[in-house]
Order: C-alpha cells, then sequence, then structure tokens
C-alpha cells in the first residue's frame, strides 16, 4: 500500500491536510490490503483448502476501496478544518494497493503515478491531473510547452479538504480509479507536482 499527498492552503493548513490524507487513508484501506495478503498463501507451500477461505478481493472491490478510504480523508480533513476554524484546508493525494500482480490505483488532483521501465526505456503516466491547465490542453487551447510555463498552472480543480463549516459529503471529490498489471522489472513512482516543476526538462526525462 502506497500514499502520498501534497498539501495546498498555505504552509500550515497544507501540512495538516497531507497528514490527515496519509495517515487516514492507509489506516482506512489496511483492512482490503490485509484480506488480500491473508489469502495469497502461495509462496508459503501451504496445503490450504481454497474452497474453505473467503473469496479474496476483486479488481472491483480494491478500487471501491481505494474511493472509499479517500472519501474518508476528505471528509477527516474538512471535520478537523471546521473544528479548527482553518480556512483552505486542501492536499492532493495519489494512492496504491498492489496485489496479483497488479497495481490498483486512485489519484485527486495533481500528484502523479509513474511506472518506469529501464529496460524497455519506457515512462509511463498512469494519472491525468485534475487541473485548469490539463483541460486547457485536453481542449487545444494550449499545447504541452505552454502548458509547462503557463501562469495557471498551480490552480486545480481537484482536491481533499475544504474550509470550516463545509459539507464533506457535498463536497466529495469525485476519485478516479484504474488498475495496471506490472512486471518483474518495472518501478513505480509515486510524485507530486514539486518534483515534476523542479524539472523543467521533465517531459524528455
Amino acid at each position: 500500500m502506497f500514499v502520498l499527498a501534497d498539501g495546498a492552503g498555505g504552509e500550515d493548513a497544507g501540512d495538516i491536510a497531507s497528514y490527515l490524507a496519509t495517515t487516514v487513508i492507509a489506516e482506512e484501506l489496511a483492512g482490503t490490503v490485509h484480506r488480500a495478503q491473508r489469502l495469497s498463501h502461495a509462496g508459503f507451500s501451504l496445503a490450504m483448502d481454497q474452497d474453505a477461505l473467503p473469496a479474496p478481493p476483486t479488481e472491483k472491490e480494491i478500487q471501491e476501496s481505494i474511493q472509499e478510504a479517500t472519501q474518508a480523508a476528505h471528509q477527516a480533513i474538512i471535520e478537523y478544518a471546521t473544528d479548527a476554524g482553518l480556512g483552505g484546508t486542501y492536499a492532493t493525494v495519489v494512492v496504491g494497493a498492489y496485489y496479483n500482480s497488479k497495481l490498483h490505483y486512485g489519484w485527486v488532483g495533481d500528484s502523479r503515478i509513474y511506472v518506469i521501465n529501464e529496460d524497455h526505456e519506457k515512462i509511463s503516466l498512469l494519472t491525468k491531473d485534475h487541473a485548469k491547465v490539463q483541460r486547457y490542453e485536453d481542449q487545444d487551447k494550449i499545447d504541452s510547452v505552454e502548458a509547462h510555463v503557463h501562469p495557471d498552472g498551480n490552480e486545480i480543480d481537484r482536491a481533499l479538504g475544504g474550509r470550516a463549516g463545509m459539507d464533506p459529503v457535498d463536497t466529495a471529490p469525485m476519485v478516479e480509479t484504474a488498475s495496471v498489471p506490472l512486471f518483474e522489472d518495472d518501478i513505480v513512482a509515486f510524485m507530486s507536482d514539486g518534483v515534476i516543476d523542479a524539472q523543467t526538462e521533465y517531459r524528455e526525462l
């Protein structure tokens, strides 16, 4: 299980939002991950009757667990902001669970997940930014070069959290999810937009 969050809304509020996002998601997702792990006993050479065990989680169930855990984090951030009287308390997040040779993942905002395969010299971006500049690029209003230097580059369309008094249900962001197979020589990189923005030649890299 992997969780990375990037806070927004000011230094203190962003730190709190990212802390709550990572800890709440890990706690909420732990049950599904441990269930999957318990039912994956092939490496222990145990003569267990598979029919006597509960069914392992399906791809859809794991993705739904990621969505539910992420929504729980959204609610926890808003509840804290309300109790503490904070203004904008936001975080972007990427979540992954590795099971059955697949990475099951979800995201909100502009933090990203890449799969890197050095042998094949290939870098695959698994996520798509929930950001204003990404929307401009999708609408062919700007190209990839303009997107990297656009003045709206730090504006996101989706995030976890909010301000004091907001309804966590009505404001719950849509969590996108998917699953991809992973191979032995694949490297998975979870990163915030800060890692990308620090590399001026990141598209070539």
